[in-house]
This record gives C-alpha cells, sequence and structure tokens, in this order.
C-alpha cells in the first residue's frame, strides 16, 4: 500500500460484485409442526448483477445495477467510482475475477494515474469487506422475502445499500498504527 503511505487521505474502496435472483431464498422458517409450509416461487428466474464498492473509511456503500459482470462493466464501474471521488488518490481493492483485469480496466488505469487496483489474493473473499455488505444485504432485503418482480426486489436493494452504513475495522486490521 505505498499509495497510501504517501497519499494517506486517498479513498480505499473494496470492491465485488453480487447476483440477485427473482426466486425467493427462505433461510428459516416457522410453521405448525406437521405441516409443510407453502413457499411461493416466481415462474422466472430473472437476475441483476450488482457491482458494490465499499469506502472502507466511512462505510458508505456504492452500488449500481448491471446486466452481466465482465470487462466493460468493470471499467464502467471504475470509471463512476472515479467520478464520485475526483480528487485524491483512488485505492481499490478486489478479487482475481477474470473480468477485473484486461482491455478495458487496463486502458482505464493507464488513462487514470491516480487509480490503483490492489487484487486480494486468490479464494480469500473473508479479506474482501465487500463480502460482509453483501451477506447483509441478502439478510435484510432478498432473504424471507418475496418480491412481487425483479424490479421491485432491484429497487429494495438499492435503497438499502445507499442508505445503510456499513461498519468495517479494514484499515484498523491491516495497516500500521502512526
Amino acid at each position: 500500500m505505498t499509495v497510501l503511505q504517501h497519499s494517506p487521505n486517498a479513498t480505499v474502496l473494496a470492491l465485488d460484485e453480487m447476483r440477485l435472483s427473482s426466486q425467493a431464498t427462505p433461510m428459516r422458517v416457522w410453521t405448525v409442526r406437521g405441516q409443510t409450509p407453502l413457499i411461493p416461487v416466481l415462474s422466472q428466474r430473472e437476475w441483476v448483477v450488482f457491482y458494490g464498492a465499499l469506502d472502507v473509511r466511512t462505510g458508505r456503500e456504492i452500488a449500481l445495477p448491471a446486466p452481466t459482470t465482465n470487462r466493460v462493466m468493470t471499467a464502467n464501474f471504475l470509471m463512476v467510482l472515479l467520478m464520485l471521488f475526483p480528487h485524491d488518490p483512488l485505492i481499490v481493492l478486489l478479487d482475481n475475477a477474470s473480468w477485473h483485469g484486461g482491455g478495458d480496466v487496463q486502458a482505464l488505469l493507464k488513462q487514470n494515474p491516480r487509480l490503483h487496483l490492489l487484487y486480494l489474493p486468490t479464494a480469500c473473499p473473508d479479506l474482501n469487506p465487500q463480502e460482509q455488505v453483501w451477506k447483509a444485504a441478502r439478510v435484510n432485503v432478498s432473504h424471507n422475502h418475496l418480491y412481487p418482480d425483479l424490479a421491485s426486489l432491484t429497487d429494495a436493494m438499492e435503497a438499502y445499500l445507499a442508505e445503510t452504513p456499513f461498519n468495517t475495522a479494514f484499515l484498523d486490521r491491516f495497516t500500521c498504527p502512526n
């Protein structure tokens, strides 16, 4: 994190994606003993992807729906982050998914020297604070809830992510004290 040493006010974001399905995701169901609960299921299995980035200092979540995950969508989301944080260096922590690198992302990095990507080790989702945001969002929005359509679920997820501050001790755990 050399950038953070030279620019202590740099914005540090943890980025990840989540796939949200229109299907109900029951986690716990209360029912009368001996009676099988009926859980309504939509006839179509639609889904939407959310790109999300957690500001690990403030707990602010930036999340946008997307039709899929690919290098173009990743580069577009990184461009949005650059526009939202226009002045200081931007350090983005992310996993090694194939769509987090390559053509469009590399071109964006060359055009924006204040953008720094820090790739987390493979198969270590516990290191990415954004994973905890997805977990909390699923518990509070999509688990044990049935929405009439994907648009309603997407709106509820967007509202939850925008309105909820998420606490993280990431920098406390992984930086040296002064």
